[in-house]
């Protein structure tokens, strides 16, 4: 069952420099740092000089730098397609397997994504959400998740910024972001089952559709990750039509039902959804 969501909103394309997320980038010479140490949970990249940053303070909305928690690999039972019945719950399911790897905290906020157009001069609109009515816009201001993101803009920002800096950023697969939404349990929320549990861990609609709150305003789920449900839409970047990118994890003015770990939402990649954003990955050498 796809569930209702707002209207999208046509928007004029923007040609993106590359496809998000090609497997053989390589630094140039001069650029290639370490990794990140193996026991460590968090890092924190700086996006005014591209390096990582102590990981243990993290700072959630934070518009100089990006705080990344710790993914483990394995093998999950996620969603197949995305149909999802009347009580909530898949109506088919794939095994998967997830890579380890670095997955945002929180969804890309409006003084990150400003920062990254910035740091790399892409030709995106450097406040897409500013077009927005009141209404879509809250009053978090910078600390409010990005929205109005094709995923032509973002796969601009991010085939600039890979270009030149030495850890690439890339937007997750859908499998490694279900697993991250599921936090480890059956879900089919974050925090589980229980859906009273909402207005403490989720900004959904619509009794909260006031706008997008501040990221990370809510507690974390179990693997430190915070708002997979609920706040934007998060692009991930298969799923979707012909195994393209697609939306996952509901947003501020969507019912809870939108917010599971195993609904879609389709949207064409040069459009530009009113609740749509981002979650971004860190891939390390």
């Amino acid at each position: 069952m796809r569930v209702p969501t707002l209207a999208l909103m046509a928007a004029a394309l923007v040609t993106a420099g590359c496809g998000g997320g090609g497997d053989d980038y390589v630094p140039p010479p001069d650029l290639r740092p370490d990794p990140p140490p193996p026991t460590a949970a968090s890092v924190r990249l700086d996006l005014s000089t591209g390096r990582l940053l102590d990981g243990a303070a993290e700072i959630p909305g934070d518009a100089t730098s990006l705080s990344f928690r710790a993914v483990a690999a394995g093998t999950i039972t996620v969603s197949a397609l995305d149909a999802v019945v009347a009580d909530g719950s898949p109506s088919t399911t794939r095994s998967a397997v997830v890579a380890a790897g670095w997955l945002a905290t929180t969804e890309l906020t409006r003084g990150q994504w400003r920062a990254l157009v910035d740091r790399t001069a892409a030709s995106v609109p450097r406040e897409p959400w500013s077009v927005l009515p009141a209404e879509y816009l809250g009053s978090a201001g910078d600390a409010a998740p990005a929205t109005n993101l094709a995923w032509s803009d973002i796969t601009a920002v991010l085939a600039a910024w890979n270009a030149s800096q030495p850890y690439r950023l890339a937007v997750p697969d859908g499998a490694r972001w279900e697993a991250a939404a599921l936090a480890g349990g059956a879900g089919p929320w974050p925090w589980g089952a229980d859906p009273a549990l909402a207005t403490t861990f989720a900004v959904v609609g619509p009794a909260t559709a006031t706008g997008p709150g501040a990221v990370g305003a809510r507690p974390a789920a179990a693997n430190g990750l915070r708002d997979c449900a609920g706040n934007a839409w998060e692009w991930v970047r298969d799923g979707g039509p012909a195994d393209g990118p697609v939306l996952r994890g509901g947003s501020w003015s969507d019912p809870l039902l939108s917010a599971q770990a195993g609904n879609r939402l389709d949207c064409p990649p040069g459009v530009r959804h009113p609740a749509a954003g981002v979650r971004l990955l860190l891939e390390t050498p």
